[in-house]
């Protein structure tokens, strides 16, 4: 199986669905070196171009999570994070970097830099939304539904290390906690930056000419000199 699915990787033929159902049967049976040989290979932009389909989607979930080379991963995604936030799949893949990534430096340099940028609109959308949620309250069923949380849950039998998202430690808790304030700070800061830059527009907009001035003021000069000849004459 692995000379059959070695030359698909190679050429990037990776767009259709049914690859996508493939890979996820080899990880279930093959052994921990070929699995670990497949994830380094899908630690590129590769994954992207899978993460739309269901097991794509899935597949990008496991490769976060037992993958040693995430920062790679992630890497791959610069760029692609708006599309993935919108996307039905591809959110939950972001929620699970925000889960199981312990780089506070690497989520904020990938992912919340390109979040911040597109926050107003991401808190509006039912998908987009997803990430942050993630932060505000960890695996919650009120936003995530059973077969969101699947997928976060899941592991290859063969690397024997399961990562179960719903045991996040504290230090987790305190890094999403940090990446949160972060994102909101960085926003407040693009909108009070906005709200000054349309406040001086407006202020210059208003101010009036210097030629107006200048004329009252000439025409009040002229009347008092006439007051004071008049006076003078009489």
């Amino acid at each position: 199986m692995t000379s059959v699915i070695q030359p698909i990787l190679e050429k990037g033929i990776v767009d259709h669905s049914i690859i996508h159902r493939l890979l996820m049967e080899y990880f279930s049976i093959a052994d921990k070196s070929s699995v670990t040989d497949i994830i380094q290979q899908l630690s590129s932009p590769l994954l992207v171009k899978m993460i739309g389909t269901k097991d794509g989607a899935k597949l990008g979930i496991l490769c976060v999570k037992q993958g040693v080379p995430r920062k790679k991963i992630i890497n791959g995604m610069k760029g692609h994070i708006d599309k993935i936030a919108y996307h039905q799949r591809g959110c939950m893949v972001l929620v699970c970097i925000i889960s199981v990534v312990d780089g506070t430096k690497l989520i904020i340099k990938a992912i919340i830099r390109e979040l911040q940028q597109i926050l107003k609109k991401l808190v509006l959308d039912k998908n987009g939304r997803r990430p942050l949620l993630q932060l505000l309250n960890h695996n919650c069923s009120r936003y995530f539904s059973p077969n969101d949380l699947a997928p976060l849950n899941s592991y290859i039998p063969s690397l024997s290390v399961k990562i179960n998202c719903e045991a996040i430690s504290f230090l987790g808790t305190l890094e999403a906690t940090v990446l949160l304030f972060i994102l909101i700070l960085q926003f407040d800061c693009c909108q009070d930056h906005s709200e000054v830059s349309s406040q001086t527009e407006t202020s210059k907009v208003e101010e009036p000419g210097d030629d107006e001035p200048k004329e009252d003021l000439e025409v009040t000069t002229d009347e008092a000199n006439k007051d004071g000849d008049k006076q003078k004459i009489n």
